[in-house]
């Protein structure tokens, strides 16, 4: 994956881990984007068709980019997050 490793980049990947880390125990999983979801919803209460939108992205964002990166049986850690969303970003700039 030549020319997506930088240390701008990692930063940015490891504070987006943090923020969907929403049980912030330093594992995601579908769970936590499940969650981050939810607490859109209490934040935005109105909006009950963005929040939909929101669920559908986010399950298919751990579905087709970050469930195949797995070690943990669903769960991922900073690394191993970083590794699936630049695997994802390396496959869509090839295709």
């Amino acid at each position: 994956m030549p020319g997506t490793a930088t240390p701008v980049l990692t930063r940015k990947m490891h504070y987006m881990f943090a923020l969907l880390d929403a049980d912030r125990d330093g594992l995601l999983g579908a769970d936590d984007l499940t969650a981050v979801a939810d607490r859109m919803a209490e934040v935005f209460p109105g909006r009950p068709d963005r929040i939909h939108t929101l669920r559908d992205v986010l399950h298919r964002l751990w579905e087709d980019h970050l469930a195949h990166v797995d070690p943990r049986g669903g769960r991922l850690d900073p690394e191993a997050f970083e590794r699936g969303i630049r695997r994802s970003v390396a496959a869509t700039t090839t295709d």
